[in-house]
């Protein structure tokens, strides 16, 4: 695997020192796994964000809201 130098204070090398160790990873796999949550918690905001906009248009939400209905209808574990 290559690897790359970053720079970052003393204090947050320590820190992910601390924790990679808590959790038994390195400070690679950490900082790895940090990234990806990272990632996760960006595309979620989008999500949200996204969401939120279409519940402010009225008829766009309530076709959101037929075309799901349509999908749990289709759907095999859909509530009767």
């Amino acid at each position: 695997m290559a690897t790359t130098t970053i720079r970052v204070r003393p204090a947050t090398r320590d820190r992910l020192a601390r924790i990679g160790k808590r959790r038994g990873m390195s400070t690679p796999e950490l900082l790895d796994e940090l990234a990806t949550r990272a990632e996760e918690d960006d595309l979620v905001a989008g999500l949200n964000e996204d969401f939120e906009k279409l519940r402010r248009d009225p008829d766009a939400w309530r076709e959101h809201l037929e075309e799901t209905a349509l999908w749990d209808r289709t759907s095999a574990d859909a509530p009767r």
